[in-house]
């Protein structure tokens, strides 16, 4: 039923995007009440948040498609010096301003680095983990607040900025809707529809990975790519170990992490999409 309403909305929507373009202005400013009555009852529905979601990721599929072609070293080589500094928070800082596929693919990986530096932080300290809470109950999102965070941020020292504390909120959604969808590839596609993504609610991810699993374009991209998103992220990680600010599983390693300690770095196994 979930996978019915949601294709009749997203016909309905393309019938009238394409209605609109046809359309003269004179008319169109005589239904502009009840265009403005419809938007408001579609963004009171997170139903309409999912189908822009995946509306968003078909447009932008030959861009995807042509990024995850890239080398592993291009996709994710910045020209920024990032020396004596988290690469994480240079990143989440530049992505505020500069808006290329560059900055937003490591933008996704700081944020997913820093949750789960997160999340392996608070299962060492506080015995449960916000990740966990969450995928059992997503409605905890909306009465319980990140209250282990300022004490992680100031335990690893990081620098308390708005960017940053977000960055960690919203890879922690990532994190939690791979676990959702079973699939870790699909990160490497949300990445470039963060903004959407973000507008997503945690007690909306289950019917998000419906959505997706109904497009099949994106869930088979993401299961092609995950190899070489895998293999992006060890590259990450090893800048970041280069730079000496990395886990505190691999505190002691200066030099790129090996594949067994890169497993460490995930809260659970690498979902294999399907």
């Amino acid at each position: 039923m979930a996978n019915t309403e949601g294709q009749k909305l997203r016909n309905l929507l393309n019938e009238l995007e394409k209605l609109v373009e046809e359309t003269s202005g004179d008319v169109l400013q005589e239904s502009r009440l009840q265009f403005d009555r419809i938007w408001r009852a579609l963004r009171k529905n997170g139903k309409h948040r999912l189908v822009e979601l995946v509306r968003d990721v078909d447009k932008q599929r030959s861009k995807i498609e042509e990024y995850s072609r890239q080398p592993v070293k291009e996709a994710i080589t910045s020209q920024t010096d990032w020396r004596n500094i988290d690469i994480r928070v240079l990143d989440n800082r530049l992505a505020e301003t500069k808006h290329t596929l560059l900055t937003k693919f490591r933008k996704g990986l700081a944020q997913r680095s820093l949750a789960t530096d997160f999340d392996a932080w608070e299962r060492s300290n506080c015995h449960s983990s916000r990740l966990d809470s969450l995928y059992n109950d997503p409605k905890l999102s909306e009465t319980r607040h990140d209250s282990n965070m300022p004490s992680f941020m100031q335990a690893e020292d990081m620098p308390r900025e708005d960017c940053v504390e977000r960055g960690i909120q919203h890879g922690v959604k990532l994190l939690l809707f791979e676990r959702i969808a079973q699939c870790s590839g699909v990160s490497a596609v949300l990445f470039f529809v963060f903004s959407r993504f973000r507008d997503v609610t945690f007690s909306d991810l289950q019917d998000l990975a419906v959505e997706i699993k109904a497009s099949k374009w994106i869930l088979h991209h993401a299961a092609t790519i995950q190899p070489w998103f895998i293999e992006c992220i060890a590259k990450y990680e090893g800048e970041l170990a280069n730079s000496g600010m990395t886990h505190p599983l691999l505190k002691n390693s200066r030099s790129s992490p090996k594949p067994e300690a890169q497993k460490l770095r995930l809260p659970w196994t690498l979902h294999q999409c399907g």
